[in-house]
């Protein structure tokens, strides 16, 4: 049952990317070769940034390293927390983690590019390719740390320092967690898009919920979600600051009604 719920969910997403580029004209074509270079220039300099990094950097790269491996001393007691609170308000609670993994950020990046595209709008369209380039770098690096790891997940009862390095099982798939990469990478660039506190507490909330429920359902440890939740917001924040990016957002909007006149007053007949 929650397989064909699944199929539904990518049928629907497969939609609305048909429905928000067949209206596409040859000009928007263009554009969208243009978002392509930029999505190759963006990537390649995220993947070579680290050789620019700076003190502060490489301090907030150490901290969360820190922070990540604090977070094994608590790995079985949060599992143990999680799995004796079980009730049907967390069930509930704790639900939107199977949407977040693929159906969610697809659909939010379709559904923004789609819309700034056939609109016209740059802004919009440019914070598509923002989901799309933060959601797609910091895949790329969850899935070769996980492969590399070979962790074993909390229902294998195998204990949280289990390792396995190389193995492509779903099973040994535990570190770190995609869900956290993908919830918090998707987020952080909605979080940074317009400046409001509610705004960004609204996003981070729901990066945050995603996250803890992997831990409820027994499918990460917490050290997992810290580690993935991590990339997610690093990659989100260096995307949505990235120098295009952002002279698209800041860019004063040109009105299409902007116009003068004037009247020769010696041509008036008093």
């Amino acid at each position: 049952m929650k397989k064909i719920h699944f199929t539904n969910l990518k049928f629907k997403c497969f939609l609305l990317f048909i429905l928000a580029f067949s209206s596409v004209s040859f000009s928007q074509f263009k554009e969208i070769g243009s978002d392509f270079n930029k999505f190759i220039k963006t990537g390649k300099e995220t993947f070579t940034n680290p050789s620019k990094w700076n003190t502060s950097d490489w301090l907030f790269l150490s901290g969360t390293a820190a922070v990540t491996a604090g977070g094994f001393l608590a790995d079985e007691h949060v599992r143990d927390f999680a799995l004796k609170n079980k009730s049907s308000f967390n069930d509930f609670l704790f639900q939107y983690d199977k949407y977040f993994g693929f159906a969610v950020p697809l659909a939010g990046i379709i559904g923004t590019y789609g819309y700034g595209l056939v609109f016209k709008d740059p802004k919009i369209r440019n914070l598509g390719l923002q989901l799309t380039e933060t959601c797609a770098y910091s895949g790329i690096i969850t899935v070769a740390v996980k492969s590399l790891s070979g962790r074993s997940r909390p229902y294998t009862d195998r204990g949280n320092m289990n390792w396995s390095p190389f193995k492509t099982n779903d099973d040994q798939l535990s570190f770190p967690s995609g869900h956290a990469t993908l919830s918090f990478a998707f987020c952080t660039v909605m979080a940074n898009h317009l400046d409001n506190i509610y705004w960004k507490i609204g996003w981070y909330s729901v990066a945050a919920l995603v996250s803890s429920a992997r831990i409820y359902h027994d499918q990460h440890w917490f050290s997992d979600v810290v580690a993935g939740s991590a990339i997610g917001y690093f990659i989100g924040d260096y995307v949505s600051k990235h120098p295009e990016n952002r002279s698209v957002q800041e860019a004063r909007p040109i009105s299409d009604y902007n116009f003068s006149f004037s009247i020769p007053l010696h041509e008036l007949p008093f």
